[in-house]
């Protein structure tokens, strides 16, 4: 593209008699706009026809690849004349088309389209890209929410009305959420502090149901990033604002998952059962009678508000517990096995029963194998993906290798790794990194 437009400006030509390029180096040298592409591009585009011109303006600011459909919205014309439209750029090699979409021939194209949008239009342009986006689509998911987000969140400066504001807000937890379950917690984190910050300093009393959501998904996110610091100032806000016990739960429950990880593990437990008393339970002491494989498999599913945040809150200090506190990790998951005898099955149960599992496989070592499988079948079957990492590690970690040979467990624990990896579940993961290692060497010495 720069020898190209430097031809068309009589800076380099072609001597036919000769069959050389000629030019003249000092001229070239004393070019302010020679050595920059960008510049160069947009000489070049200021010779297209002005409706053009507007529509690759329109263009950048969906990035360097846009869907044709989507510009088409945007300038409310039909495919045929926007074709009609860029027939030029594509003549001039700026834009190359790929089937249903366009993009342009090289990323400093693009950005030279977007410079020549004054900073007063960049807001209007991405707000009206946004708006037609959501015209087109009102109740958009995946990358056309990002995109809808993204350009929405680039024009807050001409947001005229509360509703509107309310409404961008809302589109900002959505994003947040959807960026949560993909695992991509710095996204996540971004967009619920876009959301507050639309909703204003009266959002508590004004939205308290958002705001109590976007500050348990920025506590949670934080603590997937390993911003801890930050993860428990997020928490510290939403307990001290929120109106009921229950509400609460969740944001103790990321707080007892930040302790564990910078290893403050009374900090953890202490949390924890605080809660549980909270919750009107206390800690059991024994197993229920008559417990079996036959009795667990038939429950129907937990539905009691209160019995559903005790069995998230045992299952987060079963860990700590285990590493830190092993004197009462039995009563934690007698506990859970109570609390699921009497209210029923909850995803997290798949932890409770291969925790339980472990606990009895010196006593009955096919009764322990016989619960780890069950395990394994509850989370499959619940569709449980938090709690998958967590069970196949245990399962396999410390329950397989007394009736599998040991260079069998090395599928087992990188399915489990995968798993937690895949749900943010980093503290976890380090559980199956450790009993690889153990078995590599294991291994080693056997084989």
């Amino acid at each position: 593209q720069l020898l190209q437009s430097l031809e068309e400006e009589g800076q380099l030509r072609f001597d036919r008699d000769d069959r050389t390029w000629q030019w003249d180096m000092k001229k070239l040298q004393n070019l302010t706009l020679s050595d920059n592409v960008v510049d160069l591009m947009i000489r070049k585009m200021d010779r297209l026809p002005r409706t053009t011109q507007n529509m690759l303006r329109l263009a950048a600011c969906l990035g360097n690849r846009f869907e044709l459909t989507v510009l088409g919205q945007i300038c409310e014309q039909p495919l045929e004349e926007l074709d009609e439209h860029l027939n030029m750029a594509y003549r001039d090699g700026l834009l190359e088309r790929l089937g249903n979409s366009s993009r342009f021939a090289h990323d400093r194209i693009q950005q030279a389209a977007y410079a020549v949008i004054a900073e007063s239009e960049r807001a209007r342009q991405h707000r009206q890209i946004g708006q037609a986006l959501v015209r087109a689509e009102p109740n958009a998911e995946g990358k056309r929410l990002f995109d809808i987000v993204g350009h929405l969140n680039r024009s807050t400066s001409l947001i005229k009305s509360d509703a509107e504001r309310i409404e961008l807000a809302t589109l900002n937890l959505k994003a947040a959420q959807a960026s949560g379950r993909s695992s991509a917690s710095a996204a996540s984190e971004a967009y619920a502090l876009e959301a507050i910050t639309l909703l204003g300093e009266d959002g508590w009393q004004e939205h308290y149901p958002m705001m109590m959501v976007l500050h348990q998904l920025l506590a949670e996110a934080a603590y997937l990033t390993q911003n801890f610091e930050r993860s428990q100032h997020y928490a510290d806000i939403t307990l001290a604002n929120a109106r009921s016990l229950l509400e609460r739960v969740p944001v103790v429950i990321t707080k007892i998952r930040v302790y564990h990880a910078l290893n403050q593990m009374d900090s953890a437990m202490d949390t924890g059962q605080a809660a549980l008393r909270e919750l009107g339970f206390t800690l059991e002491e024994s197993a229920p009678p008559g417990l079996s494989t036959e009795t667990i498999a038939d429950l129907p599913i937990m539905h009691d508000p209160k019995a559903i945040a005790a069995m998230e809150l045992l299952e987060n200090l079963e860990m700590t517990a285990y590493v830190a506190h092993f004197q009462r990790f039995p009563s934690m998951i007698y506990t859970a096995l109570h609390l699921m005898l009497k209210f029923g099955m909850h995803p997290a149960g798949g932890t409770v029963l291969v925790w339980y599992a472990i606990l009895i496989w010196r006593e009955d070592i096919d009764a322990s194998y016989e619960f780890g499988k069950l395990s394994m079948q509850l989370v499959e079957k619940l569709d449980a993906k938090r709690y998958l990492g967590p069970v196949k590690i245990a399962y396999a970690g410390l329950i397989l290798p007394w009736k599998s040979p040991i260079r069998s467990l090395d599928p087992e624990l990188r399915s489990g790794l995968q798993a937690c990896f895949e749900v943010g579940e980093r503290v976890i993961a380090t559980g199956a990194l450790t009993h690889l290692s153990y078995f590599a060497c294991m291994t080693c010495l056997l084989y």
